[in-house]
């Protein structure tokens, strides 16, 4: 089983915690959630993807455990940072995030964009420096913290892994490290990455609060 959080640009600050079956099936639930849905006008993201191989129904356990974020008890939607959904059900189960494959056909690229645009005009892209981070700064990958990078020019978002020459921008050291994946265009390097032993995302979202998205 799989379960999995949703989130969308114009719904900003809340998520949706679903399952499917296999991993395989969750870009179908994104189409089927954004072609059934009139009323949203820009496709659902996934956040991110656990896999459980117990017969434990996490889908119901989180739903319990999150009582008091959810919105509305006939719908699957909570108000609460998916950063912080992550870090507790990553305990249990495994992250399948990087197996997710393109977006499904019959959503155009046009309309991935979309989101995209609507979530920019929302929020400043996140930049090192906003973050007090600066040239010399040591990051850790999330998921190893033995690969590591030093960023070399904060202002340019470049950085060099430990033990490597080269320079790169902390996006494509986010792609190689997820083994260049077919999604590899959206990647977030902000939800890989921590800085002083905090998320880059929890550390953008406490600089600017989702509240300011409304």
């Amino acid at each position: 089983m799989v379960i999995y959080a949703f989130t969308n640009p114009a719904m900003p600050g809340l998520v949706k915690i679903g399952k499917v079956e296999e991993v395989s099936r969750i870009q179908d639930r994104l189409a089927e959630l954004y072609r059934g849905a009139t009323g949203v006008p820009v496709p659902f993201e996934c956040k991110f993807a656990v896999q459980f191989d117990d017969e434990e129904d996490w889908e119901k356990i989180s739903h319990r455990l999150l009582a008091e974020a959810r919105i509305n008890p006939k719908r699957e939607f909570f108000k609460l940072p998916a950063e912080d959904l992550k870090l507790v059900l990553c305990k249990c189960g495994q992250d399948v995030t990087p197996s997710l494959d393109t977006p499904d056909e019959s959503i155009s690229q046009d309309e991935v964009d979309s989101g995209e645009r609507l979530r920019a005009k929302r929020r400043p892209p996140m930049h090192l420096p906003d973050l007090n981070i600066q040239d010399g700064a040591q990051l850790v990958w999330a998921r190893d913290s033995e690969q590591k990078c030093r960023v070399v020019n904060a202002r340019e978002q470049l950085v060099q892994l430990l033990g490597e020459e080269m320079e790169m921008t902390l996006k494509e050291a986010t792609i190689g490290l997820l083994g260049n994946p077919p999604w590899r265009d959206r990647a977030r390097p902000a939800l890989y990455w921590e800085y002083e032993g905090e998320l880059l995302a929890r550390i953008y979202n406490e600089k600017h609060p989702r509240e300011q998205e409304d």
